[in-house]
């Protein structure tokens, strides 16, 4: 029930989201950046959440400014414990 829930708003997702939810937290992201970000998202979201994420993190921390990087990780975490009861 839940993962129809996430996919269906993932769908949804769009790269001015991504760029949205960047700014309201003080991320400063490029559109490359972003592109990125939205496409593990979209295809790697299953991964993310249930699998082992550091095969994503770790691409990311490659490719994205480290200040960005430290502070996307951070919030991953915030959320991710904050929810864990609901995945």
């Amino acid at each position: 029930m839940i993962d129809r829930l996430i996919q269906k708003q993932i769908s949804k997702l769009s790269i001015d989201d991504i760029i949205s939810f960047a700014s309201k937290e003080n991320i400063d992201i490029t559109y490359n950046e972003s592109l990125l970000i939205y496409n593990y998202i979209k295809n790697d979201w299953k991964i993310i959440l249930y699998g082992d994420s550091s095969f994503v993190f770790n691409d990311l921390k490659k490719q994205i400014n480290p200040v960005s990087y430290n502070k996307i990780n951070t919030l991953f975490n915030l959320y991710k414990n904050k929810y864990k009861n609901y995945l």
